[in-house]
Order: structure tokens, then C-alpha cells, then sequence
């Protein structure tokens, strides 16, 4: 009760969605070629998206959560972290300056736009991680039938 196995869902295909601890991964450390492959990826799309210093901060967080099993609390905590800077920033500046409720109110807060990305690209980060560490395990199991 109230633990998910990472093997099985509700219909023991293991193929649907599992409830799981942000503070840790499952499965096992992947091949350094896919520890690379995988910060190069993450990478590359947090540039694109955001900026190429965001990119590489990305893409560096993502080698030891690939690599450590409780290496994904930093970009799982660092997203929830990120969203209550975002707040921090948005409330402090409103309340400082006291912009009115008009249509370009949101322009007021350029900084917010990054850490909000930066929420995003954490976020998305850490699903591929998960993806990658739980690929090798899913793969044996489904072979095994």
C-alpha cells in the first residue's frame, strides 16, 4: 500500500506510469556513451531553448544524476527550488515597484522568463534521466516474456 512497484502497473504490462521518489532513480547506471550521450542531449535542447550558459548548466547536472542513483534530487529539488525563486523575484518586484495590472505587466520581470525555463528544462532533464536509467531494466524484463 502506497508504493509502486517499477516493474508493474495496474495491468502488470509495466508499461504505464509509476509513482516513484523524486530523491532517487531506479534502475541502473547506463553506459558511460549513454551518460554522455544523454548530457549532450539535455544539453543541447536547454540551449536551444533558453541560453547556451543554461545548456551547460544542464547538461553538467545531468551527468551525476545519470551516474548516482540520488543524483536526480538536484535537478528534481532545483526545479521546485527554481519555481519559488520565480516567486521570490515576481512577489519582491510587484511589491517594490508597484506596476499596475495592465497588459504589459509581465514584461516588468525579465529574469522570471529564465528561471522559469530553467524550471522547465530541470524538470524535463530529470524525466530523461529517469527514461535512461530505467531503460536497461525494462528492456531485460520485456525480453524475459
Amino acid at each position: 500500500p502506497g508504493c509502486a512497484d517499477a516493474d508493474a502497473d495496474a495491468d502488470g504490462d509495466g508499461a504505464g506510469p509509476v509513482l516513484s521518489s523524486p530523491l532517487s532513480s531506479a534502475g541502473a547506471r547506463p553506459h558511460w556513451s549513454a551518460v554522455v550521450f544523454t548530457a549532450l542531449a539535455t544539453g543541447a535542447v536547454s540551449a536551444a531553448a533558453v541560453s547556451h550558459v543554461v545548456g551547460l548548466a544542464v547538461a553538467v547536472v545531468t551527468v551525476p544524476a545519470v551516474v548516482w542513483r540520488r543524483g536526480r534530487v538536484v535537478l528534481a529539488l532545483g526545479a521546485v527550488g527554481l519555481v519559488a525563486a520565480l516567486d521570490v523575484v515576481m512577489t519582491r518586484g510587484q511589491a517594490l515597484s508597484r506596476w499596475p495590472a495592465q497588459f504589459d505587466w509581465p514584461t516588468h520581470f525579465a529574469s522570471a522568463g529564465t528561471l522559469a525555463w530553467l524550471a522547465i528544462v530541470a524538470l524535463a532533464a530529470d524525466a530523461v534521466v529517469q527514461e535512461v536509467r530505467t531503460r536497461r531494466r525494462r528492456g531485460r524484463h520485456l525480453r524475459r516474456r
